[in-house]
């Protein structure tokens, strides 16, 4: 069955208009009913709100359709914590104080969580299983290792580092944090890598080009790497790739951060706004197991604060918005 994302060139424009509106339209009536119902399904303050995970919880099971994602507390520490596809169930995986724990990725059999943490004293990049037991440090240097993300055979792990230089550069790693690799070296900035489903292509953004972010893509060696999304001014940047590997959501910043999807055949003839966003920026998309369903981050504006919760979007059934609480969630990651 086709991706409801691809389009064709000569229908993008026309059938993008409706997509846009009927996302804007889903995202009004969520905003609205979230506004008379002020309530969360995430309170930090609440204790019941949370089962604290342990080692004597699930350990390395399967956690299958859960989503992860970073999320600050009350005091503004940012831990993990992962969800059901519908806000419900949430569970806090770390609980470091003021260090921070972010950038969860799943692993593809959904029994571990790799992530960025400060807590050795600079960001670099661990393990851990599903129900937050069992934590290991794969990285250790003086420079920020960040943005993890597993191989789709669950064997090796992509990540940014800026050990090599003053800007940080595509690195690859086994899962057990042996044979660190460094895939670019171009000295202008590259970041947030996302393997295709067949492991053979990874997507990153990238600065060296003139006019701003662009989307690359390499071979999984660092060879052959080709600039496949750039508009100009407008950066496209946060590259994630659909479960069948046809679709490539990102984020651009035509006038405001807005998700964009595109046929990874020929990205730049093909691409159109999933969701135009009113007034705030949007980020990190991920997608869900269906291949349809896409996840990212959404401003909310509200009376005393700004603030970044998460997004729900489904080209047929529409937008849910999962978090509602007065803190910031982001980064969301979904187990298949």
């Amino acid at each position: 069955m086709p991706s409801p994302y691809t389009r064709s060139t000569s229908t993008r424009a026309a059938r993008s208009g409706v997509t846009a509106l009927a996302a804007l339209v889903a995202l009004g009536s969520t905003l609205a009913a979230c506004s008379d119902q002020p309530t969360s399904p995430i309170q930090p303050n609440a204790a019941s709100s949370l089962a604290k995970a342990g080692s004597t919880g699930s350990g390395g099971k399967p956690q299958r359709n859960r989503i992860a994602f970073a999320q600050t507390d009350t005091l503004g520490y940012v831990d993990i914590y992962t969800m059901n596809p519908d806000g419900g169930s949430v569970v806090r995986l770390t609980n470091n104080g003021f260090f921070f724990d972010g950038e969860p990725a799943w692993s593809p059999d959904g029994r571990k969580i790799a992530f960025t943490s400060s807590r050795d004293g600079n960001d670099e990049i661990y393990v851990m299983n599903a129900d937050g037991s069992n934590v290991r440090r794969l990285t250790n240097n003086t420079y920020t290792d960040e943005q993890p993300t597993w191989s789709p055979d669950g064997t090796r792990i992509a990540f940014a580092s800026a050990r090599g230089a003053d800007v940080p550069d595509i690195y690859v790693m086994n899962a057990d944090g042996s044979s660190q690799r460094r895939l670019t070296a171009d000295g202008s900035g590259n970041r947030r890598p996302a393997w295709s489903p067949d492991g053979g292509t990874i997507y990153f953004s990238s600065h060296r080009l003139a006019g701003g972010t662009a989307i690359f893509r390499m071979n999984a060696d660092g060879s052959a790497q080709t600039p496949v999304l750039q508009f100009g001014s407008s950066s496209a940047s946060s590259p994630a790739i659909s479960p069948d590997g046809r679709t490539i959501a990102f984020r651009t910043d035509d006038n405001r951060g807005s998700i964009w999807v595109a046929s990874t055949a020929d990205p730049m003839n093909t691409a159109y706004p999933l969701l135009d966003t009113v007034g705030g920026n949007s980020d990190a998309p991920a997608w869900g197991p269906d291949g349809q369903t896409v996840m990212f981050t959404i401003t909310v504006f509200g009376p005393t604060s700004d603030e970044v919760q998460l997004f729900r979007y489904n080209p047929v059934t529409g937008g849910t918005l999962l978090t509602t609480s007065p803190t910031q969630s982001k980064n969301p990651a979904w187990s298949r």
